[in-house]
């Protein structure tokens, strides 16, 4: 049986298997020297998880002009355990340097999920010319589904913050960036239904556009924006509501 040959020590590759690990090292320092493209960490930030609750309630007279309206409208929705996400560098996404997820959402996405239900509703009376009638509601109230976005992805990555979205700085812990959000109702066909002398009438859709502080959200405290509701019609008086609560707090 032939043996096995061991050839000799080479020194130079002696050597060069000694110096392996302190030429690792001089070359990771090096990729993280301040400036190197490869050091360009991108720093994300999480808020804690919060329970979103929306409140939309107003009231409207009765007007002798043939409209179906309420007299008064009280609406409530939930939703639980949503986290935003800051990231520093503005993604090319719709929702740009933010992101918001909830736990069965898949990962982080524009989009939150919650649920509805009318409160309290009087409808008015409807006068179509031969005197004011009572209508008659045909269907509901049911609960429906409500939405919360990112609102570059709903009205698009380059909608105008300055026009779209209420919500005034009050105080200055109130400054810095601010989250664009869009509240949207899906009402269907189904939620509440009527009719009326001379014809029926469904429940429509609610949006609104607003912006909440970055800090506030980071702060993990309980805190509530409200703004005034502007209706269909102007007589319409009430107000939006939406109170965001650390689910740590709820445990």
């Amino acid at each position: 049986m032939g043996r096995i040959r061991r050839k000799a020590s080479d020194p130079a590759r002696a050597r060069f298997f000694l110096l392996a690990p302190l030429l690792f090292v001089l070359v990771a320092a090096f990729l993280v020297l301040p400036g190197s493209p490869a050091s360009s960490v991108v720093r994300i930030e999480f808020s804690p998880p919060y329970a979103v609750y929306v409140r939309l309630a107003y009231t409207s007279p009765f007007v002798p002009d043939g409209r179906s309206g309420f007299a008064v409208f009280d609406m409530e929705a939930a939703f639980r355990k949503i986290q935003f996400t800051r990231s520093a560098v503005p993604a090319a996404g719709p929702g740009g340097n933010f992101s918001l997820a909830q736990p069965d959402s898949g990962g982080t996405s524009f989009q939150a999920h919650g649920k509805g239900s009318l409160s309290d509703f009087r409808l008015n009376l409807v006068d179509d010319g031969t005197g004011p009638k009572p209508p008659r509601v045909t269907e509901g109230p049911k609960p429906f589904e409500v939405t919360l976005n990112l609102a570059g992805a709903v009205l698009g990555p380059e909608w105008d913050l300055a026009q779209g979205p209420v919500g005034a700085l009050k105080a200055p812990e109130d400054a810095g960036e601010q989250v664009p959000l869009v509240f949207e109702t899906s009402f269907g066909f189904h939620t509440l239904r009527w009719e009326y002398q001379n014809g029926h009438a469904y429940l429509e859709n609610e949006r609104l556009i607003f912006l909440i502080p970055w800090n506030k959200l980071m702060a993990g405290k309980d805190f509530i924006f409200k703004t005034p509701y502007k209706g269909c019609f102007e007589e319409d008086d009430g107000t939006w509501e939406f109170r965001f609560v650390p689910e740590s707090s709820l445990k």
